[in-house]
């Protein structure tokens, strides 16, 4: 939620879980906590390659304007409704947070048992990049 707020100027609630991507990141579905909420239109240090773009204009942009192809995969996914997001309200994703937060600069959520247990309670296609 911090990653949007400095970057797109939001504040966001988090729906849902979308995709988990090796020891990278975790990729999630997020609303505006506002409805009328506008992203910033003035960049500076943390958005200065971002894009705001309808999910027309998604489709007219080129691979090289993306860092990597999430966008072009999710969106139109999540939009038609063949992608829906999964529920954070699992023990495995909460012991998971729990982890996060209690973590050291320099230890390896990879090292973790975690990573079997998300697997347990979670689709098999929502995990990229994993060891």
């Amino acid at each position: 939620m911090r990653e949007v707020e400095e970057e797109a100027g939001l504040q966001v609630k988090i729906t849902g879980l979308l995709r988990f991507i090796g020891d990278k990141g975790i990729i999630f579905l997020a609303e505006p906590v506002e409805s009328d909420a506008v992203p910033k239109r003035v960049p500076d240090f943390e958005s200065v390659s971002a894009v705001y773009v309808t999910l027309e204009q998604l489709n007219e942009l080129k691979d090289d304007d993306f860092r990597d192809g999430d966008p072009q995969e999710l969106y139109p996914s999540i939009d038609s409704g063949s992608l829906t997001p999964h529920s954070l309200e699992k023990t495995a994703f909460l012991e998971l947070e729990s982890q996060i937060r209690t973590f050291e600069k320099g230890q390896n959520l990879a090292d973790t048992q975690i990573w079997t247990q998300l697997k347990e309670v979670y689709p098999e296609d929502i995990f990229f990049d994993f060891y």
